[in-house]
């Protein structure tokens, strides 16, 4: 006869034996994949925290309208905006920019596609706004579409394109014509008053010119470009030949760029026309003269 009680018990035996045998098997494995998983984000966050430029993951709106949720943001978008990262997680992404679209436009985020890139504001806690480039890209993230949005400070680029605009600007509403020539001759920059001064449409007409194709004086171009070199300046007047060949009076102030190094890179100059000016005075000076003359063949008193 078998011992039914003994079985029964032998079998719960076995199966504890089972139980802790394959408890002692897992438990090591299992506390390694934890390790894993917990270095795995520990470099995950070092590098998505780790960077200067702002990081926005969105969760993709079910109809492919756009983000419907921010699911994380790295240290520089919270320093940035001025938020703690439980605030700037509980916010609606289109509260993030000064204006639309947010993260990306149309297509360019598309699967697969290279990636967006565009520009905007980002809206800060006091209100400021931070101009920035959004490079944006597409990918799946438990089984939803989800957009990684990376925003870089275009502030000092953007002002220096201000900057530049208004130089640019200032320098093409200016009477005075302004050129800048390199170390060959060759006119490297030219405005508008310069260009219509020497008889061009535009200042891309005069681009890659010949200091030689604009000083009518060959003689008087190497002479300025003699004393630029030795003093680092010149001013004077100076022929100046037109696009058709005719010759007009220049006043010409110009100066020698440096580089960082010291060494010379290029030349700048201003220039007028001083031809009415210089044909007036002769007018004037020969009237002078021949009013001079009539006064010294006046008769005397004592001839009347």
């Amino acid at each position: 006869m078998y011992d039914v009680p003994g079985m029964g018990w032998m079998q719960t035996a076995k199966g504890w034996f089972y139980v802790l045998a394959t408890a002692a098997v897992l438990y090591p494995l299992t506390r390694r994949w934890e390790r894993h998983l917990r270095r795995s984000e520990e470099r995950y966050r070092a590098l998505f925290d780790g960077g200067s430029d702002a990081a926005f993951v969105f969760l993709e709106a079910a109809d492919g309208s756009g983000a419907a949720e921010l699911v994380e943001a790295n240290r520089a978008a919270c320093e940035w905006l001025g938020y703690h990262r439980e605030e700037l997680l509980a916010m609606a992404p289109a509260n993030l920019a000064a204006r639309a679209p947010w993260p990306y436009q149309g297509d360019a985020a598309s699967a697969g596609a290279p990636p967006g890139l565009f520009e905007t504001d980002l809206v800060t806690r006091d209100g400021r706004r931070i101009p920035v480039e959004v490079s944006t890209r597409r990918f799946t993230l438990d089984g939803r579409p989800t957009v990684l949005a990376i925003a870089r400070d275009i502030g000092e680029r953007r002002n220096a394109g201000q900057a530049l605009r208004v130089r640019d600007a200032a320098l093409n509403t200016s009477i005075a014509g302004m050129v800048s020539i390199g170390l060959d001759g060759a006119v490297t920059y030219a405005n508008q008053s310069f260009a219509r001064m020497w008889g061009y449409e535009n200042d891309a007409q005069v681009l890659g010119l010949g200091i030689d194709a604009l000083i009518a004086s060959a003689e008087q171009a190497s002479e300025i470009g003699a004393e630029l070199r030795r003093t680092g300046r010149w001013a004077g007047e100076a022929p100046a030949r037109r696009r058709d060949g005719t010759l007009f009076d220049a006043q010409v102030w110009a100066s020698m760029v440096y580089g960082d190094d010291g060494e010379p890179i290029s030349a700048a100059a201003w220039a007028i026309d001083i031809t009415e000016r210089l044909r007036a005075e002769r007018a004037l000076r020969d009237s002078e003269e021949s009013a001079a003359g009539c006064w010294w063949r006046m008769p005397t008193r004592s001839s009347w």
